[in-house]
Order: structure tokens, then sequence, then C-alpha cells
């Protein structure tokens, strides 16, 4: 294995990630809050004392602020018992809802099944009274059911027990009953709402089959505008430094929300890692610049882009952080490697993928006693998704892979505690993130050609496989006795998925010049050039033969229907 892998491997700790993230859980750590400005503090004191290069952070306007002391819903008739409370499951009050009087306010409560449809409230005397609906496990839903009790009907409130993405048969409301699911409201300001279990929500329905029930609600929140910060860490690069490799995570979240923490936790391990190892002389200071950045999902990296009042610099790569390290027996989750889009050409994707294969085997076969070859911490890779941050890069044209452990059957609860991040699962993805951002920042000629290697690799496995896989479709038509057309339009969607995995695969090898260029002599960078240009002849004899035997398998007659 790469000797800069194994040094990350030995120096990564799991466990000093861990325990950044649970430092973490016990705030609120909502946009512009109190919360989320000691988690940054807490990090920035951290980082200050590591002699990084530069550690400061960046202020930036919160339209929608948001803070919450306490709040908590109890039945007063036709039996007096609590419902839920905010010490209790932090994650029952939806952001930006609107505070009571202190002394909290009284109201009938009236279900509304679902809540997502106008029939739902027919025949329902909700003007002024609380709304109990059941949603449909997305966010979207609930937004919709806030916006028609509230805004149109009138009622002073919500509760629902929805539960966001199901995952049968692991996470349901039924075999969860317990779970309080964090929700937001529109940000309209108009109005509250809670997230309460589904078992606190069939007592409620149970009593109201029986009698009229009276709730108390009580608020102590404060929605306002005020000041957001995003922690910046800089790692100057010393050859092109104008180039940069981006870390970003986000350290928002509910309480105790140590999915996002999680990412936030890692963070710091890896700016810590990287600038002990530089600062040690196990590696070398980089070419390019590494930029650490981190805030409220969403805003604090907008707040980033927003004070650079000069064009952005040529950013390399970006990894994204969102929950990265849960604990994949107790979540039933797996580490997931989101690509970067397709349309942004870069080498990133592929590169990311070789080294989650070199670094992902853990334990040893029968009777062997050095190769490791079985892997106990699932890493997966699936198509970009606009989850995160990412989604802001995206538009940037940055190359931005999400590292986020899915799914979790634990997501956005008051379940969501330290304990469910497991430091093994921490440090395989900050082994394998570090290690591609400093190929990345440090790239001259050589890393470029090790780079170049395993993109060609990556490349000619994943056309192999897309055509095998093409050709036992066929064949398996052709048994089936299926009609010459369906044979033909496999064949067509074959040559197709080919088509285009030969096209991302040029453009990734191509790529990869953005790196030689700047930084090599140009004799050197010529001499690339070609052993590019053979990587990618390689790639299109590849695919055009594979092609070649595709068209021959569909040929073939035998068992095919006339």
């Amino acid at each position: 294995m790469n000797r800069l892998v194994h040094l990350f491997q030995s120096d990564f700790s799991g466990e000093n990630a861990k325990q950044h993230a649970g430092y973490m859980t016990q705030f609120m750590r909502t946009p512009g809050s109190s919360g989320i400005r000691s988690a940054i503090l807490y990090a920035e004191e951290y980082l200050k004392k590591l002699g990084i290069d530069r550690v400061y952070r960046i202020e930036y306007p919160v339209k929608n602020g948001w803070d919450v002391t306490d709040a908590d819903v109890r039945i007063v008739s036709p039996i007096e018992e609590c419902v839920v409370t905010y010490s209790e499951a932090p994650t029952c009050i939806q952001w930006w809802s609107v505070a009571t009087p202190p002394e909290g306010v009284t109201a009938e409560l009236v279900d509304v099944n679902s809540g997502l449809r106008e029939e739902d409230y027919l025949g329902k005397q909700v003007f002024g009274k609380i709304v109990l609906a059941a949603g449909d496990g997305h966010a979207e839903g609930n937004d919709h059911a806030y916006k028609l009790a509230i805004e149109k009907f009138g009622s002073i409130g919500l509760l629902t027990d929805s539960l966001l993405y199901p995952q049968p048969p692991f996470r349901t409301r039924v075999n969860m009953p317990d779970a309080v699911q964090l929700l937001r409201t529109p940000r309209l300001g108009k109005g509250w709402a809670f997230s309460i279990s589904y078992s606190k929500a069939q007592r409620l329905r149970e009593l109201l089959r029986a009698s009229p029930v009276r709730l108390k609600v009580r608020i102590d929140a404060q929605n306002f505008e005020g000041v957001g910060h995003t922690l910046v860490v800089e790692i100057r690069g010393k050859g092109n430094p104008d180039e940069e490799v981006w870390f970003v995570a986000h350290c928002s979240g509910t309480k105790p929300g140590a999915n996002c923490a999680g990412g936030a936790g890692l963070w710091i391990e890896q700016a810590r890692l990287i600038a002990n190892l530089i600062r040690e002389g196990k590696i070398p200071p980089p070419r390019r610049t590494i930029r650490f950045i981190m805030g409220a999902e969403g805003g604090g990296l907008e707040g980033y882009l927003d004070a650079q009042k000069t064009q952005l610099p040529k950013v390399h790569a970006a990894f994204v952080y969102c929950s990265t390290g849960n604990d994949q027996d107790k979540c039933k989750s797996s580490l997931i490697l989101f690509k970067s889009p397709e349309s942004i050409p870069s080498f990133l994707n592929d590169l990311c993928i070789s080294t989650i294969k070199d670094v992902s085997m853990d334990a040893l076969a029968p009777f062997k006693d050095v190769s490791r070859d079985i892997g106990l911490i699932r890493f997966n890779v699936a198509p970009y998704t606009p989850w995160s941050d990412n989604s802001r890069l995206m538009r940037l044209k940055i190359p931005c892979p999400l590292f986020m452990s899915w799914p979790d059957i634990f997501f956005h609860t008051q379940y969501l505690t330290d304990d469910k991040l497991d430091p093994g699962v921490l440090k395989r993805c900050g082994v394998v993130t570090s290690y591609v951002a400093t190929m990345v920042a440090s790239a001259g000629i050589a890393e470029a050609r090790q780079i170049l290697d395993r993109v060609e690799s990556v490349n000619r496995s994943r056309i192999t496989e897309a055509a095998i896989k093409a050709r036992q479709e066929i064949l398996d038509l052709q048994i089936n006795g299926s009609s010459r057309e369906a044979v033909q339009e496999r064949l067509a969607d074959g040559e197709g998925e080919l088509d285009y995995l030969l096209e991302t695969a040029l453009n990734s090898i191509r790529s990869i010049e953005d790196l030689v260029w700047p930084s090599c002599q140009k004799e050197d960078a010529a001499e690339y050039r070609d052993e590019a240009e053979e990587s990618v002849k390689v790639i299109q004899e590849l695919a055009s033969s594979e092609k070649y035997k595709m068209r021959k398998w569909a040929s073939r007659s035998k068992g095919v229907a006339k």
C-alpha cells in the first residue's frame, strides 16, 4: 500500500474526531444561535493552538436566525399527561416556531389525518385550535401540512408524528414508536409546530375518540436577524498557492445531532493531522493551498463565498462532509461516497473510488497472516445527490464529492447521540479523503502519473463490468425466447452506456492535466501528455472491443422469437 496512505492510517485518530463531535452534541446549533457559536469557538480555540498558518472567522448576516431555550406540550383535559418536552427530546420543537406567552397557550386538539389534503379539514373546526397531522414521511409534506393548518385554515399550531425517510423494515413509525423527528417550519413566522412520537400521537388519537382533548403548549424561543460565523483554516501552498483544495463541513444541527457533528469532528481532526504531519516533516508542505471551511449548513459556505470580493481561486477538489461517522450496526447504515456530478469533468471520483478499495480491507482470511482481504466497514459509492453543501459547490463547477452515512434509523431524532458514532468509520473516511486531498494539493508530475494509473484502472473495470452485465442480459433474453426487437433494444442501451462511460473516462483522464501544466517543466508536461493519450487509447480500444463482443452476442438467433 502507498506510503502516504500508511501514514494517514497510523496518525489519524477516530477517537479524537468522535470526542470533538461529542462536545458539539450538547448544543442546539441552529443558524445564528448561541449553540452554533459555541461549537465554532471550540473548534477555533483548539486549532489555533496547533500553529496552523491561519485560523480565522468570517461574519455574515443571518436573516432567519432562530434559537430555543425550552418547550413542551401537555394534556390538560380530559387527563393531565406530558406529551413531549424539549429537555427529554430536543428534536420536538420545529425550527423557526414562534414563542408562546410565558404562561403558554391552551387550546383544543383536532385530528386531521395526514393533514396534507384540503379534504382532511372539511367539516372540522380548526380555527384557533391545534392540529394533529400524520404527515407523509417527507419534509415537503410537513411544510404543506403547516401551510394548510396554520396559513389557510387558521389553527394556532401543528403536532405531527411524521418520521422522515422511512426505511422498512428498520425505520418506520411503528417499529420506532418513541422516536421524535426533527422537522422545520417553512420560516413563515406565524405559528409553531411540534414533532411528537408515534406512541404519543396514538395516545392522543385514542383520547380524541372518547372526548375532546385540550393541550397546553409552552415555547421559549426567538426568531431574529443576527450574525453567523464561518470558521476558516488555511494551510498555505508553497508552489501554487492560488490553487486550492477544500474540506467543507457544517457544525449546525439540532441537539444532539451527532450525525452532523460527526462531520465537524472529522474536519477538526483532519486539520490537526495534516498540519502536524507537515510541521513534523513527515509530508512536505503542499504545492496548493488546503482550506478548511465550517459553519452552518448552507449559510456557512455561502457566507465564505460572499466574503470573497475577488474571483474564487482554482479549486481542484472540495470534500464535503455531512454525517460521516455513523456506527453501522447501531444505525443500519453505510458510509457512502456520493460522487461529484459527472457533468464537471474531474478525475476526483475515480481517485476516491480507487482509494476506498485500497483501504477497505480490515481482516485476515483463514490461514493468512499478512494480506488483509475482508472488509468490515461498509463503504459504498452512489451517484451525485444534492444533499448538502455539495449542491452549492456544484453550481460553481467545483468537483465536490459528498461523504455521508446513510441510511440511518435514528436520522435527526433525539436518539442520534454521540454513542451512535464509530471512531473506525470516522477514521476510514478521514484516511480516504486525507490521502486524496494531499495527493491533489501536492501533485507534480510524479503524483499526476500515480493518479493517471489509478483513474485508468477504475475506468477499465467500470467499462468491462458494464459490458459483461449487458451481454448477460442479452443472453437471458435469448434463452427466454424474447423478440429480436427486445434484444436489439438491450443492445442499444448497452452501447449507449458504454458511450457514456467512455466519455466520462476520457474527461477524467484529461482533467488530470490541470495539475500538471502550471507546476511542471514544459518537457515533463509534454511527456505526461503523451502518457495520458496512451491511456486514452487503451480506454477507447477497450470500449470498442466490448461493443464488438456485445453486438456479436446480440446477433445470435438461437432462442430468440421470430
